[in-house]
């Protein structure tokens, strides 16, 4: 049964009605009254059976005294007597027995109901806090057996409330228990027996809920002291009670108001009080540092160990705290007593360690989640041991089953924190936050499992003395300082660790030489100049401090000083007496003391591994194979140089990496001379290989072919050699290195880490590895087999995923059907598979007749219908995810800008024979459509507008998209390639097709000055616009055209359907006037169009804005003239006509311009038309100087206003376009 007090639940309850036994379902009700209305119908049936049996039973009593009086046969033996005879079984009537059956049935319905509902009825109470009610139902309803577990039921359901599905809340975020004091003292008067310890230790939980709550404690204390004062009978807690509340809260300062003082305890035996007392003077110590309190302590703790009747849990508990005291106080207490207890009184030592080492044993049972109790038992029993073997050490020896035992204590703890901690340093470290702020952080251990372990640095503080560690058997002293030395390794104290390293090694090699690889792994993690260890703001600033000085001189002083340190330690390891260390963790120290921006120098290897030349050839392989590896991809990036702040320019870095190849293939050289090893060999010829990409990317290499096959062969001959030697060579040296850096090799990269996309494999020279690998013996050979399969899923996560195709491919030309390569042929099929459901087509727009104008081609993606359910589509496809605004997810992907690498790779493919005019995607959210095949759809994805160069080219080249897919081993990227698409460029094609054409025409006369007519032409349809001709009739009737500048056709998107494109293409027609004309144009008729049905629109320019038009417009300028001969004559007469006119006009009206009553206001007024409108009056004006100026300022004004940089208030338009026609009037 659960116990809810959360608030919502109190609230929800106290606004509810109570339910009663009337409301209890119809059913049950019924299934009452049935049980009632069939007792009164068995009164009646049951009433005359009693009769009868009554009768039968007064013949068979008068038979019986009959022959009593007057006799009768003898009883049989063993028979009863006639009196004692059995009444005769009463007659069952069948109507009875069946009204019966039915009767226990209702009533078993009633009594269920009835019992729930009380349940419900108790849990309301608990709900609303009527705790007498509670206490009632508790004594009405169980046993005195059975009402303690009821009672403890209650309680334990109280601490928390029954758990509500699906809450993700963190638990300080719940809704708990709603608990007051009042509510606690209720619950603990309900008690069905005294409260003890226990009793106490489960209320506890409550109490705790109750301060969480925010009832103050100071309440409950002046709660506890009133009641204090009251009569015995009408306390809830005695004062005994009250303190052991207090104690289990911690509250062991506030006891003494509640326990009697020490010498009325000491009389009255009470050894419970005498440790509570203890327990309050040491927290009134830890409060106010006095000694008295320290030493009062002590007393009562030596009051309750005196001789006496004293239960085992006090006796612990007071022999506990007295060796936690001992050390504490004056040594005439403290060391004195503890001397006496291994000394004089030998028994009473016995007790000490037998209780503290008692407790420690337990701990993990008894304190698995408490690390404090169980680091003060390892303290307290190291400090009990070091009093015996300091005060009796005659002892040690009779004792030594008993130091084992305690020591194994110790052992099974340190091996717990060794396993599970999570701490990595011995102890609080100085660390710097993210404002630059110094603080110290201690690294608290979070552990899921039922026991926490303890932090390194507090097992290694109460570790077992030197001479403790002499006193316990020989065969487990190993074990101690293993266990330390991997302790303190653990914490990255590397050299308090050695000494036991160096011990342990004397005795134990194997678990010495373990040790010592373990050190130098951590030493070069401590040692590591290019690890930063705390978090700092970048723009945090501490005077004096300069940045750069944080980077390069202090990483390359550090980096000396780490390898002169690291060649000492080398030097030590060397002289342990155990076997040597694997090489291969020397030379990863070696790279971990340089700092990744510097090459590795000669100086460097003397320096730590002495004279090269003494070195194996093993290790001289490795760390030119590391130095390969890092010219290879760190030392040559320039992010890594700029992150070490070195300062150096690409050139400075190409010298750095062309000297560290050159430095490498020196020493691989100089170690070949002493011995002629197949790793040197496999590293000489990697070596060559990468130099050899190097040259190459730094520029086109004549003979980076040659080389590269030399590469190849000098691979081929490692291998060779390293297979000479495999019968002679012992099973733990084989390797598969030299088949498989000669693997990588043919991918493009002796690393497997730098194989890229943009290398050229060599699939010539699988045969050759498995050639090589065939020529092993049997047994070998499949050894090598397997590991080599092995390795093929293993390492496929760390394949550059355009290349997992490209590396399983090769991979299965070598090993073939190998059963160790399932789990890499599985991914292989899977990527079979998909290339097989998803194609890439290219589709002409229309028939492949193309000369060399513009077409199109449509890129689609046709696929099933299950792989694009799997993959969720394809739209990300036509996504520039990187350049969103927002935030773009791409499922466990990197985000990619999938449109520019497909547009990029498309243009690469095609530029050599077609000029790519441009790539459109369709929209984002494209829908996939049906196809006549069953089961396959097709996405339209793109649309390429090309040109063929030229009448030969008669192929589109292949196109390709990169698909990218999850696997096992993260994701692969799929090439998807288009086949190649016969054309013909060698004749002019005839249109393609289109539709819904819309044209719009708009003239332009505003270069009449220049006698041009000016015709803007733009078409806009569902696929590719043909030429001008083949959409319009110009005609024109008065002009001629004299330049039509085709601005070429361009695909703006996909259409609404997204199935084709919508295209655009605009022509700018230059008209004149025709020669030898009667009278100049007054009118222009726009083109006709040729299809049927386009629809047309007619604009023309008002000054900048268009405006709609008529079919025939009627000019505003004049173009051309007149073919007339007496014109000549006739024209100069009336120009000086009209210039002697004008003279004798303007001298009435200075201010008035020749053109001034054509003069109107724009229809719309913009800073375009304002302009424009000054513009005519200022160059056909007859105004003054004075008015020229004035009309100067004004377009000045809106010119710097609208087109300037001035933040001035706008100029009324309106205005100034209404002052300037008013005045040119």
């Amino acid at each position: 049964m659960k116990f809810d007090r959360r608030p919502s639940t109190m609230l929800q309850a106290w606004a509810s009605k109570e339910a009663g036994p009337v409301d209890l379902d119809p059913a049950v009700l019924k299934a009452a009254h049935d049980v009632a209305a069939i007792d009164a119908e068995l009164i009646g049936l049951e009433e005359p059976a009693r009769k009868k049996a009554a009768e039968a039973a007064k013949k068979a009593a008068e038979k019986a005294a009959f022959a009593k009086l007057f006799g009768g046969p003898k009883p049989k033996p063993g028979a009863q007597p006639a009196t004692a005879a059995r009444k005769p079984p009463t007659p069952v009537d069948p109507a009875v027995a069946a009204k019966k059956k039915v009767r226990e049935q209702k009533n078993k319905i009633w009594e269920n109901a009835k019992i729930d509902w009380e349940l419900r009825r108790l849990q309301r109470d608990v709900t609303l806090g009527r705790w007498e009610r509670v206490a009632t139902y508790l004594r009405a309803n169980f046993t005195d057996k059975d009402r303690p577990k009821a009672y403890d039921h209650l309680v334990k359901g109280l601490r928390l409330p029954p758990p509500r599905p699906g809450t993700r809340l963190p638990p300080n975020l719940r809704e708990g228990n709603s608990l007051s004091f009042d509510d606690i003292w209720a619950i603990a008067a309900a008690t069905p027996r005294p409260l003890n310890a226990a009793g106490i230790a489960k209320l506890t939980p409550l109490v705790k809920r109750a301060l969480d709550m925010g009832h103050a404690a100071e309440a409950m204390l002046a709660k506890l002291t009133a009641e204090a004062k009251l009569a015995p009978g009408k306390r809830t807690f005695t004062r005994r009670q009250a303190a052991l509340l207090l104690a289990s809260l911690k509250r062991d300062a506030d006891l003494g108001k509640f326990l009697p003082d020490e010498k009325q305890a000491s009389a009255n035996d009470d050894r419970e009080a005498l440790n509570l007392l203890s327990r309050h003077y040491l927290a009134l110590y830890a409060k106010d540092k006095k000694t008295k309190h320290l030493e009062r302590a002590w007393t009562v703790t030596q009051s309750a160990l005196a001789v006496g009747s004293i239960g085992e849990k006090d006796k612990a508990e007071a022999l506990r705290r007295a060796v936690e005291l001992a050390p504490k106080i004056r040594k005439d207490l403290g060391a004195t007593w503890l001397a006496d207890s291994f000394s004089s009184r030998p028994e009473r030592g016995m007790e000490i360690l037998a209780t503290i080492g008692g407790q420690a044993a337990s701990g993990f049972r008894t304190h698995g989640r408490d690390k404090k109790f169980r680091h003060q038992g390892l303290e307290l029993q190291k400090t009990a041991v070091d009093a015996l073997l300091t005060k009796a050490p005659q002892l040690a020896s009779k004792w030594r089953e008993t130091l084992n035992l305690l020591g194994a204590n110790w052992l099974v703890e340190a091996l717990h924190c060794y396993g599970n901690s999570n701490a990595t340093s011995l102890g609080p470290r100085m660390q710097r936050d993210y404002y630059g702020n110094w603080y110290y952080y201690n690294h608290n251990t979070r552990y899921g499992g039922q026991v926490t372990p303890l932090e390194p640095g507090d097992v290694l503080k109460v570790r077992p003395s030197d001479t403790w560690i002499a006193a316990i058997e020989p065969s487990v002293r190993p074990r101690f300082a293993m266990i330390v030395a991997q302790l303190y390794l653990k914490v990255g104290e590397g050299k308090k660790a050695f000494p036991h390293i160096a011990a342990l090694a004397k005795t134990h090699p194997k678990q010495g030489k373990e040790l010592a690889e373990e050190f130098l792994r951590v030493w070069a993690r401590n040692n590591n100049p290019n690890v930063n260890s705390s978090r700092t703001n970048p723009y945090m600033f501490i005077y004096g401090f300069e940045q750069r000085a944080n980077a390069i001189p202090l990483t390359r002083s550090k980096q000396e000083r780490n390898l002169r340190e690291l060649g000492e330690w080398v030097a030590k390891i060397n002289d342990l007496p155990i076997e040597p260390v694997d090489q291969k963790l020397v030379v990863s120290a070696f790279t971990a003391a340089h700092s990744t921006a510097e090459v590795f120098k000669p100086a460097a290897f003397a320096r730590v591994f002495g004279s090269l030349a003494k070195l194996d050839a093993k290790t001289m392989a490795q760390l030119v194979q590391k130095m390969r590896s890092n010219l290879g991809g760190i030392w040559r990036q320039p992010a890594e140089q700029k992150k070490k702040k070195t300062n150096r320019r690409q050139k400075d870095i190409e010298r750095e990496v062309t000297a560290g190849y050159a430095i490498a293939q020196g020493v691989v050289d100089m170690a070949l001379q002493h011995e002629d090893h197949w790793a040197l060999h496999v590293a000489k010829a990697a070596l060559a290989h990468d130099h050899n990409n190097y040259r190459q990317e730094l520029g086109n290499d004549s003979e980076f072919s040659s080389r590269r096959k030399a590469a190849m062969a000098a691979l081929a001959s490692a291998a060779e050699s390293y297979g000479k030697g495999a019968t002679d060579r012992p099973i733990d040296d084989e390797t598969i290195e030299p088949y498989e850096t000669w693997f990588y090799a043919t991918l493009g990269a002796c690393d497997l880490r730098f194989v890229s996309e943009g290398n050229q494999p060599d699939r010539d020279q699988t045969k050759l590895i498995k050639a090589a690998m065939d020529a092993l013996p049997d047994t070998i050979r499949e050894r090598h087999y397997v590991k080599f399969c092995n390795t093929l899923f293993t390492r496929l996560s760390a394949v550059n995923p355009a290349c997992k195709f490209r590396y399983l491919r090769a991979a299965f030309e070598i090993v073939g059907d190998h059963p160790h390569a399932s789990e890499a042929r599985k991914v292989y099929a899977y990527y079979g598979d998909l290339v097989t459901e998803v194609k890439l087509d290219a589709v002409i727009d229309g028939h492949d007749l193309v000369g060399q104008k513009p077409f199109g081609v449509h890129i689609n993606l046709r696929h099933t219908k299950e792989i694009e359910r799997e993959s969720g589509g394809f739209k990300k496809y036509l996504q520039n995810q990187n350049n969103t605004p927002y935030f773009s997810y791409n499922y466990g992907r990197p985000t990619e800008n999938y449109r520019d690498k497909f547009q990029e790779t498309a243009t690469k493919a095609l530029k050599e024979h077609f000029e790519v005019l441009s790539v459109t995607f369709n929209a984002a959210d494209v829908n996939s459509k049906a196809t006549e095949n069953a089961g396959w759809r097709v996405t339209p994805y793109a649309y390429i507008l090309l040109k063929a160069r030229g009448p030969e080219v008669d192929k589109i080249p292949p196109v390709q998209i990169d698909l990218d897919f999850l696997d096992t081993t993260g994701y692969a990227v799929l090439p998807v390639v288009t086949p190649a698409v016969p054309i013909d460029a060698s004749k002019d094609p005839d249109e393609r097709p289109y539709e819904k054409l819309e044209i719009t025409q708009m003239l332009d006369e505003r270069r009449a000055e220049e006698g041009k007519l000016v015709l803007e032409v733009k078409a806009k349809a569902v696929g590719l616009i043909p030429d001008l001709d083949s959409v319009v009739d110009l005609g024109p009737t008065e002009f001629d055209i004299s330049n039509v500048e085709d601005q070429g056709v361009s695909v703006s998107s996909f259409d609404d359907a997204q199935r084709r494109v919508v295209s655009e293409r605009t022509w700018m027609v230059s008209l004149t006037a025709k020669e030898g004309l009667a009278a100049r144009p007054t009118t222009f008729e726009f083109a006709a169009t040729r299809i049927d049905d386009a629809k047309m629109v007619y604009q023309r320019y008002a000054d900048a804005d268009l405006i709609t038009s008529q079919r025939v417009a009627n000019l505003k300028e004049q173009y051309g003239e007149p073919g007339f001969p007496w014109m000549w004559v006739t024209i100069p007469l009336l120009v000086i006509g009209i210039v002697v006119t004008f003279l004798v006009i303007s001298r009435g009206r200075p201010d008035s311009s020749p053109d001034a009553a054509s003069l109107r206001l724009p229809s719309d007024i913009t800073p375009f038309s304002v302009l424009g409108l000054l513009r005519d009056i200022e160059q056909n004006n007859g105004f003054t100087d004075e008015r020229r100026s004035e009309l100067g300022t004004a377009i000045t004004e809106v010119e710097q206003h609208y087109f300037g940089e001035t933040g001035d208030a706008a100029p009324d338009l309106r205005g100034i376009a209404e002052h300037w026609v008013r005045r040119a009037r």
